[in-house]
């Protein structure tokens, strides 16, 4: 289990995440990064919100903006993964261990529950860069 977890996000004029359903924002795109039943209900281990694990240089050069080393238009975020609550858990991605994983459903839910459930990690996140 990572300790921290990392992801680029839009900067919202509160100076908290932007919400939102896109890759550059606290949220994720249904069908696209989380399967969504026809009955609307997502489930852990099929994909979630991406996240980098214990370190921002994991994050691909395209979203890290250029005091990381990259190229990225948006901040980056660092989550103190014991903050996730009991409807989320992060799971690291098989296919690239140590460098990617997903914040998902810690049990079938509805996609609005999931999402409501990302949007109150909200506070949790501390700016980081960018």
């Amino acid at each position: 289990m990572a300790d921290r977890l990392y992801r680029s996000m839009k900067v919202a004029e509160d100076g908290l995440p932007e919400l939102g359903r896109s890759a550059r924002t606290l949220g994720v795109r249904p069908q696209i990064d989380i399967p969504v039943d026809e009955d609307g209900i997502v489930r852990g281990g099929a994909g979630g919100m991406s996240v980098a694990p214990d370190s921002p240089m994991c994050l691909p050069a395209h979203r890290r903006p250029h005091d990381l080393a990259g190229t990225g238009k948006d901040a980056v975020w660092e989550l103190d993964a014991g903050s996730l609550r009991e409807l989320l858990r992060y799971r690291e991605d098989p296919l690239m261990p140590g460098e990617h994983g997903f914040v998902e459903p810690g049990s079938p839910m509805a996609l609005e529950r999931y999402e409501s459930a990302l949007q109150a990690t909200r506070g949790a996140w501390r700016l980081l860069s960018g």
